[in-house]
């Protein structure tokens, strides 16, 4: 999972570049695109949004497995977030743990979570649920706060 505390330190650059450089080592790579305001990480795949985002899935009309999107990168796939403005779907622990179960169950080496900005009860569940958490930011006070 990766995560801050602001927006615009690069966090969706980290997590995709992350990808796809484990992906290079010939490991299977999710990316979610858990960001549901401003999910841009179709952006770094160079994709345009289109499609299901994690809207369908927090409502129950799409699988995550039907959702996954292939990038141009071999064995890098991802799920793309949403670009509107969304509750805090995952502030829920049942909902939280609910999504982490079945992201485990999809054929991946390695998962990466970006998550939205901010302290949100979504991403305290998350980082309970999660194997490991890093969090992206940059040396001004006010990221680093």
């Amino acid at each position: 999972m990766f995560s801050s505390a602001k927006g615009g330190v690069g966090k969706s650059f980290v997590t995709t570049n992350i990808g796809i450089w484990l992906s290079k080592i010939r490991k299977r790579v999710l990316v979610v695109d858990l960001d549901l305001t401003t999910g841009n990480v179709h952006t770094f795949f160079g994709n345009p949004y289109g499609g299901s985002g994690m809207t369908n899935y927090i409502d129950g009309q799409t699988a995550l497995s039907d959702m996954i999107k292939k990038s141009s990168f071999t064995d890098c796939d991802y799920i793309q977030g949403t670009l509107k403005l969304t509750e805090d779907h995952f502030s829920d622990y049942k909902k939280a743990t609910q999504l982490v179960t079945d992201l485990r169950s999809l054929p991946y080496d390695y998962i990466l979570l970006d998550t939205t900005t901010g302290v949100t009860q979504s991403n305290l569940n998350l980082i309970n649920l999660v194997d490991k958490v890093f969090a992206v930011t940059t040396p001004e006070l006010a990221s680093l706060e």
